[in-house]
């Protein structure tokens, strides 16, 4: 014959079938509950001061600097990325740093030409200067809106310490042969 038993406790943990739930694992009110974002932009900057050290170098160091230089700028933030894992972000800011300078170099070049400068009969040395100016905008934007947006870790939901508040819960378990009924709680 089953029976049920009426259980009233002032138990710092609540027993759901057979599993132990402390106070701190019942659902927070909203003043419990925080979300945090870490930010880790001065990450993707260190890296961009690097690869412009490495292309300002290249002046004197030759072209074996500059394409390292270019390399750690297209590579350098996505890598962070990754690291941080979120490889998502690695290929959005990859796109974002191979796609500004490309649409900036196409503006730069495409205002000097707008403007009647384009001497191509010179060789076109003012669309090439206009671009240059455009693909670095392009570039630094790039640059900008990684640290600036890409590089934040998601928010994680915390739950903080019981605050000692009164919890009070329903207990009710089912079990071959009998079963209980009660209230368990925190005071």
């Amino acid at each position: 014959m089953a029976g049920f038993v009426v259980l009233v406790s002032a138990l710092p943990t609540f027993a759901y079938a057979d599993e132990a739930v402390s106070p701190t694992d019942v659902a927070p009110t909203s003043d419990q509950t925080q979300t945090s974002s870490t930010w880790y932009g001065y990450q993707t900057l260190l890296v961009d001061a690097s690869s412009i050290s490495l292309g300002v170098g290249s002046a004197w160091g030759g072209v074996a600097l500059g394409g390292l230089g270019l390399a750690t700028y297209a590579l350098g933030g996505p890598i962070v990325h990754a690291f941080h894992g979120d490889v998502g972000k690695a290929a959005i800011d990859f796109g974002l740093r191979v796609g500004a300078p490309l649409v900036g170099l196409g503006i730069g070049a495409g205002l000097i030409c707008l403007g009647g400068a384009c001497d191509f009969e010179q060789g076109g040395v003012r669309a090439a200067i206009g671009g240059g100016i455009g693909a670095g905008v392009g570039a630094l934007a790039a640059i900008v809106v990684d640290a600036a947006v890409l590089a934040k870790e998601a928010p994680s939901t915390t739950r903080s310490a019981w605050n000692g508040k009164p919890i009070v819960a329903p207990q009710i378990t089912a079990q071959p042969g009998g079963g209980a009924i009660g209230l368990h709680g925190a005071f």
